[in-house]
Formats: structure tokens, sequence, C-alpha cells
């Protein structure tokens, strides 16, 4: 394979860049410059050694059109994982999730359908966010349940989803979607635009309360970042069901947040309070995602257990937390 991720400087996005370069992969990055993905850039290429040949790195944006022209011919496979990825972030300032969920996402697939082979596989990362809170009448949230977006981080998600759909079903793009649960593991961000597993250990680890918003009874569905890479690499090597294929990737273990940060506490830091805070803007009540569509497509299922890799990731931070 000769495969461009786009984001593949972030959280989800470097850890499916190692595990392509593992299996001796071209792998191209289309980044944006910063801070934090230079040194994820640093690192990586440190931890490469010889293999660091098979790795290109292009700073830019899937927003330059002009960028994506260069950059997308020549590959067989496309990952389009770049986002602007914080929904408190989206709250304070909208358009950067709108220019880069959206119209970034639509000048990826128009130079993917214009600039790239006819049967590029393009595999787009969208969220369960789309879906917004599970409506009470349901069990699970399948790939037809309602979508009621409570930010401009998830609408500009359904938006970048749909579009991809529409373009693979209108010019016949071999492309698959994919709609991954809450994901952790380690060299997530962690603070105030962070993910809250990263914040509630960080916290533990300074010895510092441990703040959860609302009640905590909202829940979440947790997947580790090493069987969401499994699944993208699935999809990569495998058939495509039909143009826009849409599945929802989840492990069905779900948490309050009120039980994860107990379980946080209690491994790092037993002497610390978990104070409530006040609810979060737009939070979300909980989602509980139906991936049998996808297991049964892809024979694909998790493979590391939520608590054992819950404290293997707290091991990791304790470990590393001055350097990361």
């Amino acid at each position: 394979m000769n495969v461009l991720v786009t984001g593949g400087l972030g959280f989800q996005g470097s850890h499916l860049t190692r595990a392509l370069l593992a299996r001796g992969e071209q792998v191209t990055i289309l980044s944006t410059p910063t801070a934090l993905n230079y040194d994820r850039l640093s690192r990586l290429t440190r931890d490469l050694g010889a293999a660091a040949h098979q790795l290109r790195m292009v700073a830019g944006s899937v927003t330059e059109p002009e960028i994506l022209e260069k950059v997308v011919p020549g590959h067989s496979h496309v990952v389009h994982m770049a986002a602007s990825a914080s929904v408190d972030a989206s709250l304070d300032r909208p358009w950067p999730a709108v220019e880069v969920n959206v119209l970034g996402t639509f000048a990826l697939l128009e130079a993917v359908r214009r600039f790239g082979a006819p049967h590029v596989r393009t595999v787009v990362a969208s969220s369960c966010e789309v879906y917004g809170p599970i409506p009470p009448a349901l069990a699970f949230q399948n790939e037809e349940a309602p979508m009621y977006p409570r930010s401009p981080y998830a609408a500009s998600k359904i938006a970048g989803d749909r579009l991809a759909y529409a373009h693979a079903l209108t010019y016949l793009m071999d492309l698959v979607i994919l709609r991954p649960c809450n994901i952790y593991g380690p060299g997530q961000r962690a603070g105030a635009l962070g993910a809250v597993i990263p914040t509630l250990a960080r916290q533990a680890l300074l010895g510092r309360p441990l703040h959860v918003t609302g009640t905590g009874e909202q829940t979440r569905e947790f997947l580790h970042v090493e069987d969401l890479v499994r699944a993208y690499l699935a999809v990569l090597d495998g058939p495509t069901r039909h143009a826009g294929a849409t599945y929802n990737v989840g492990s069905g273990e779900v948490y309050s947040i009120l039980h994860l940060a107990t379980l946080i506490r209690d491994w790092l830091a037993p002497e610390v309070p978990i104070n409530l805070t006040g609810a979060r803007i737009a939070d979300v009540t909980g989602f509980r995602l139906d991936s049998v569509f996808f297991r049964g497509s892809y024979g694909w299922a998790p493979r590391i257990e939520f608590k054992a890799g819950l404290q293997a990731y707290c091991t990791w931070l304790k470990a590393t937390m001055g350097d990361a």
C-alpha cells in the first residue's frame, strides 16, 4: 500500500501511522504544522529507525485544495482523519469545526475524485457524536438511528459524514465511513480541550481533585486506540460492501463518568476527592453503539477489555507524564 493519512500526527492518526509503517507500508502524512504535531513527528521518526524512509511528511491542511492536488495523486489508499476534534472548542469558536470538518472534508473528497486513481480505497473518520444522546426508546444506536447533534462539532461531523456518503454514491467511489465510540490510549491530549480519561488521570497524578461535570451519571462507550487501528486496517485490507458503506465501531463497554473517575482515583491517588461541578453545555447523556454490522462485515472484534486497557494507560501515563 501507499497510504495518505490526513491528520496523521493526531492522536488516532499517529497510532494508525505507526501500525502502517510497522507492516512495511509507504505512508504520507498530511498534518498542520503545530508544536504538538512536530513533537509527535520527532518521536515517530526517532522510533522508526531504518524504517523512516517509508514515511513522508507534508505540512498543510485539508482546507487547502492546492496542497491536496499535489499530495493525493499516487496513493492507493486514503484515510481521512484530519479534524477539528474538540466539542468544547466548537462551543466558543464554531468556525474551525465547520472549516476543517465540513469544507476540509469536501476538499479532500474532491481531490480524491479528481486526482486519485479510479479505485482509491478511501476511509473517512466520522464520530459517535453524530447521534447525540440515545433516545429513551432505543437500546442501541445503529447506523440508521436518528441524529441529534448537540454541538457545532457534532453538526460538522454529520455534514462531513454525509458529504462523504453522497460523494461515494454519486461518483461510485470506493469509500467507507467509520463512526467510532470514545477512544482512549497513550498520547491522548488532556486539559480544557482534551479527553476525559487523560484529564482525570493527570489530575489524580498531580494530587488534585478529580472534576466530574454534571451528575457524573452521563455514560460513554470506550474503545482502546489499538483496537480502533485494527478496525481501520481491516477496512483498508478488506472488501467494500457498497459505495459509502457506514459502520459503527464500538466496544460494547459503557461506563458512567463518575464510575470512570472512581476507577482512576482508586488506582492512582486514593486520597484525592472527586468533585461534581456544573453541567457542561451540550453534554450528551450517553452513547451506546450497535457495531454488529461492522463486526460481521470485517470479522473484527475488540481485544482489549476496558478496565485492563484503562489500568495500562494509567501505568503508562505515570511512567511518562514528565515527557508526555
